[in-house]
């Protein structure tokens, strides 16, 4: 005869694993459908989304080459699976280079360029899906 306690622990573990699948189970990717500079490929996104949370505690923030000296940048809630658009700054001229500055534990969000020589930069937070604008260097032109 099977020693009841085995029974429970048997099924203690089986209730054990399907909570732990359901608490790590992750929403489907939502893509925008403004997002701009990729196409809506919903397998690109899930596969960023699958990176380390790398901004703001749990969003991944990707890029995605838009041209000569341009990327476009994606923030993916690892949580919801929403994908937002990263602001963009329009640079005229051809920057040097182009990029993003944000870390795990902060909210802000600073797109960095180089101009004629003159780095710049533009700092944004981002609060419940919202890039908000903080600061911007003297260039009128990136505004």
């Amino acid at each position: 005869m099977i020693n009841k306690k085995l029974i429970y622990v048997f099924v203690g573990l089986i209730i054990i694993v399907i909570v732990f699948l359901f608490l790590n189970k992750k929403d489907e990717v939502k893509i925008n459908s403004n997002l701009v500079g990729v196409s809506q490929d919903s397998d690109f996104f899930s596969k960023e989304s699958n990176k380390p949370a790398n901004f703001n505690t749990h969003y991944v923030v990707t890029s995605v080459p838009c041209g000569t000296n341009c990327n476009s940048f994606y923030v993916i809630d690892k949580l919801s699976g929403q994908v937002y658009n990263a602001p963009k700054s329009e640079v005229p001229g051809s920057p040097s280079y182009y990029k993003a500055n944000y870390n795990l534990n902060s909210s802000n969000f600073d797109l960095i360029y180089l101009k004629d020589s003159v780095e710049f930069a533009h700092e944004y937070d981002f609060v419940n899906g919202v890039f908000e604008d903080l600061y911007s260097d003297a260039d009128p032109s990136v505004n």
